[in-house]
């Protein structure tokens, strides 16, 4: 079957689109209840086109991070996750120092989590969901071989793994975990030693999508499982 690469275009735009909404808020500090500059204004301060915007906000309004007041304009909302990363990032960028607990610490609780979700979420998906999830296995199979790890390609494969839940808490808890990891990713030194990491972050996410496919829950929890401990594995280097 060919692979469009639009969806993942069109994912990874929207993604980026809301990061870009998200930053502007803390930038300026914005709390709930907040007034956000009107679509056009906020359309050319961010550099994002208006209807990348538009989807954008669709999205952040589903998770509460901004609300729409028809006829008044968009406004933070009152579950914004700004205190949420904030208090995040900054307890573990401080814990971090010359060592790597913290962000371990964190990726122990997304993989308690996300076993559990992924077991929860077999079988839910649509066929066009599964068509996406895909083209984004594919995507990072394609860098892989460019020797590329995408972590905004990962961060759109769980986001649309885990949409069928339609569970805002949950959402905006990864969120909340990817936007720590994120934050702290640039002070971790580089990894040298794990040969063929790119092909095997993309055979990890195969195997999930394959679980998927089949409608196989134990597999499916098991495919991430290995995930998680390819990750721990790769973590356990920097702490030797």
């Amino acid at each position: 079957m060919a692979i469009m690469p639009a969806p993942i275009r069109g994912e990874a735009v929207v993604r980026a689109a809301q990061e870009s909404i998200k930053q502007y808020i803390l930038d300026n500090q914005l709390g709930a209840g907040a007034p956000l500059p009107t679509e056009h204004a906020l359309s050319r301060t961010l550099g994002i086109s208006r209807n990348s915007l538009r989807e954008a906000l669709r999205a952040l309004e589903t998770i509460g991070v901004v609300e729409t007041r028809h006829g008044l304009g968009t406004y933070v909302g009152r579950s914004s996750l700004g205190p949420l990363i904030n208090g995040m990032a900054s307890s573990l960028t401080q814990r971090i120092g010359g060592d790597t607990r913290a962000l371990r610490e964190l990726l122990e609780l997304r993989e308690i989590l996300e076993v559990e979700l992924v077991r929860r979420v077999t079988g839910q998906h649509t066929p066009d969901e599964l068509v996406d999830l895909e083209a984004l296995v594919a995507q990072m199979e394609s860098y892989a071989s460019q020797g590329i790890l995408d972590p905004a390609v990962d961060r759109v494969f769980h986001d649309v793994l885990y949409r069928p839940l339609n569970n805002r808490a949950v959402t905006m808890l990864l969120d909340a975990f990817w936007e720590v990891q994120e934050k702290v990713r640039t002070q971790l030194p580089a990894i040298t030693r794990v040969a063929n990491i790119e092909a095997l972050n993309a055979g990890w996410h195969r195997a999930i999508l394959q679980a998927l496919r089949a409608g196989d829950p134990v597999v499916a929890a098991a495919a991430m499982q290995e995930h998680f401990t390819g990750i721990e594995r790769r973590m356990a280097l920097l702490e030797e």
